[in-house]
């Protein structure tokens, strides 16, 4: 069975189930429009924020950071539950195979792979800097190459921002 949702963001913050109407109410005020909004907030930047808004003491509605601090987590969890969101733990063995699977693409030199722990790794945002000249531009022609050779799934994004 697929779930299917009307935004890409999770939905909306009345799908959390066990909140209470008005503090849905006072977080749309505090800028938390939706799940995703709540999960990526820290509960102490959310609990400054609603504080900076409202003045609990004369509605009578006490907010603290383990309440803040569950309904972030509470998103979180919905987020992950959806497939928006990964998990934010894993284990040393979990992260050990998840690195494992990592591919290395070459750049050429064998000693400038070396130096890189093995090559330019998958999975990953790579920034290249160096003078005029310094062989960058050859680098990623060289990781384009590798990266599309035909017993490999997978592929690579070569942007180049100097023009």
């Amino acid at each position: 069975m697929t779930k299917r949702f009307k935004t890409r963001d999770g939905g909306t913050l009345e799908s959390l189930q066990d909140v209470n109407k008005q503090l849905i109410s006072r977080l749309e005020g505090a800028g938390i429009q939706s799940i995703s909004d709540l999960a990526t907030t820290t509960p102490s930047e959310l609990l400054e924020d609603y504080h900076y808004n409202y003045d609990d003491a004369i509605r009578g509605i006490e907010i603290d950071f383990e309440t803040i601090s569950q309904l972030v987590l509470k998103a979180r969890q919905k987020l992950i539950e959806y497939g928006l969101l990964q998990r934010d733990f894993y284990s040393a063995e979990k992260m050990l195979e998840i690195r494992e699977k990592l591919i290395r693409f070459t750049t050429g030199p064998q000693s400038f792979d070396s130096f890189l722990g093995g090559g330019i790794e998958t999975q990953a945002l790579t920034e290249i800097v160096g003078e005029f000249g310094s062989g960058k531009s050859q680098v990623c022609y060289t990781l384009c190459v590798t990266a599309n050779i035909p017993d490999k799934d997978s592929g690579i994004i070569f942007v180049d921002t100097e023009n």
